[in-house]
């Protein structure tokens, strides 16, 4: 069993996605609000040295993550959750090397503001992510 002692969260990032089953719900774009948290088995980097490169830039996902999804169409939610993992754990891999990288595990939630379905108001949701089975994680809020 992996500890997981510290955590960095992406919070709300809203997307605007041609996300619905059907094509007449894939018209326009959807309100998608995506959290993310990055689960690191020891300290990273930049917890420990001011003036490190080594570090996740926030930014830089958030803003290849509008990109992804810009002009692309998603039958469903858990298909796109899966997407958009798969965009942030190459993006680790590259930045922080195969070694490092595999000591972050991500989890993602993507939560589908608008659905058209009536009376739902709370949205519809789903969550993936590449921790290990039994981990015991820090509470990020």
């Amino acid at each position: 069993m992996t500890h997981y002692f510290s955590a960095l969260s992406i919070r709300q990032l809203r997307l605007g996605v041609h996300l619905g089953v059907s094509e007449q719900e894939r018209i326009r774009p959807q309100s998608v609000e995506m959290d993310a948290r990055f689960y690191f088995d020891e300290l990273p980097d930049c917890a420990v040295d001011d003036e490190t490169e080594s570090f996740i830039c926030y930014d830089v996902i958030c803003n290849q993550l509008l990109d992804y999804v810009a002009g692309k169409e998603f039958r469903f939610v858990e298909y796109l959750a899966l997407d958009l993992h798969r965009v942030i754990r190459g993006h680790l891999d590259e930045k922080l090397g195969d070694e490092k990288s595999s000591g972050v595990k991500v989890w993602i939630s993507l939560l589908k503001c608008n659905p058209q379905v009536p009376y739902m108001i709370g949205g519809a949701a789903y969550a993936y992510s590449d921790l290990p089975e039994g981990s015991v994680l820090v509470n990020v809020g």
